[in-house]
């Protein structure tokens, strides 16, 4: 059976791009069982989820450690914002680091914008949502900048995994206890595993041969965040790791 779902991902203004990764869109049109994988990424995600034309679950996630797997059943439609740390401080005041590998769903109060006005876009239109969206951030981005926070995950991030935390934090001049409470109180993942992630996402993301030492590093880390080793993953038919797609799907 082919195309039962599209995936599509929007880059965010400039203005946007140190807080939001991407914005993006999934649509699945079968009343058959599929299952779909997310891969940690270092992102944290807000999602309307759409059944038809009607908004009918709003979900906030923290960032995940693990592998993680949703089913559908009915055909979905979801618009997606993949945020980037920095935004957790800036554009939630939500503690991100209490839904570390979970989801909770919003109620209207707590939506940005309001379940209301998207329920409004109808049909399911990308570029209202997304324009919607922006107009709301672009407020709250420039009232709420810290620019103590956006460097850290900006150096964190520049590294792509493959700077080791003392090197890190001498280039920052933090001790390695500061950067371990910082990071700890945003996203509620350590910094060696944050790490560790930003390497798996750099080869996930580019397919860098130098992004590992060793190949043992690689399916290691393959196994933990896939569940499966590199040879197994290439060798499997209809995998589907959402973020990494095209990568994956080679």
């Amino acid at each position: 059976m082919k195309n039962m779902h599209v995936y599509n991902l929007i880059a965010p203004p400039p203005f946007m791009e140190d807080y939001i990764k991407t914005f993006w869109t999934f649509s699945y049109d079968q009343f058959v069982k599929q299952k779909y994988s997310i891969l940690p990424d270092g992102y944290f995600d807000l999602m309307y989820i759409f059944e038809g034309d009607k908004l009918v679950n709003t979900s906030l996630t923290g960032l995940w450690e693990n592998k993680v797997d949703i089913t559908y059943t009915k055909p979905v439609k979801v618009l997606g914002i993949r945020f980037k740390p920095a935004a957790a401080t800036t554009i939630f005041k939500f503690p991100i680091n209490e839904i570390i590998n979970s989801s909770i769903a919003l109620d209207n109060n707590e939506l940005i914008p309001s379940a209301e006005q998207l329920a409004n876009i109808v049909p399911f239109k990308t570029s209202d949502g997304i324009r919607l969206i922006q107009d709301y951030y672009s407020d709250k981005i420039s009232r709420n900048v810290d620019s103590g926070k956006l460097n850290l995950f900006k150096h964190l991030d520049s590294s792509q995994g493959l700077q080791s935390l003392d090197s890190l934090t001498l280039d920052m001049g933090i001790s390695p206890r500061q950067l371990q409470r910082k990071i700890n109180n945003i996203i509620g993942i350590p910094p060696k595993k944050y790490l560790k992630i930003l390497r798996f996402r750099n080869y996930c993301e580019n397919a860098v041969a130098d992004t590992y030492y060793d190949q043992s590093h690689l399916i290691k880390d393959f196994k933990q965040f896939c569940e499966e080793s590199p040879e197994k993953i290439k060798n499997k038919k209809g995998v589907r790791f959402l973020q990494y797609n095209n990568f994956f799907n080679k």
